[in-house]
């Protein structure tokens, strides 16, 4: 009897040990380059990329889609983003919503598919300086100086 309790106590010590170290293996639950929280099953499609945006410096991480609809990408983004501003424009009929912080210096842009209301790639953004409202409004490939 008593070996059964030793067997039933070092079983208890090692599940909470591997319970313990378990998330030091899985993936960051925020994006490495914002910081911000990843939506589930996020993979990155690149390594980090240097851009400028409005004539500011940023780097940028891009998600490629998880065949989430757009409606429940902003529900997500809404929830786990509080206190940032939303913005939606349309470039080259793709739909862009984008979740921004008050003071402009982190975003992620929710891309969608042409005449679908599927998502096709989520963005995260930083900046060194940040944005005003009316440049994340208009910041598009076609228009980069935000002007």
């Amino acid at each position: 009897m008593p070996n059964a309790v030793t067997k039933s106590v070092l079983l208890f010590i090692v599940i909470s040990l591997l319970a313990l170290a378990m998330p030091a293996f899985a993936g960051s639950v925020n994006d490495p380059v914002s910081g911000l929280p990843l939506a589930p099953g996020m993979t990155p499609s690149n390594d980090p990329l240097s851009i400028t945006i409005c004539g500011k410096p940023a780097q940028v991480n891009q998600y490629m889609a998880r065949n989430d609809m757009v409606a429940t990408d902003i529900a997500w983004y809404k929830a786990h983003l509080p206190g940032y501003h939303m913005v939606h424009a349309f470039w080259d009929d793709r739909s862009q919503d984008t979740f921004f912080s008050p003071d402009g210096m982190k975003g992620v842009t929710i891309t969608g598919t042409p005449k679908s209301d599927r998502v096709f790639s989520v963005t995260y953004l930083s900046l060194k300086t940040g944005l005003t409202e009316h440049q994340w409004m208009v910041f598009s490939l076609s228009n980069p100086s935000c002007k």
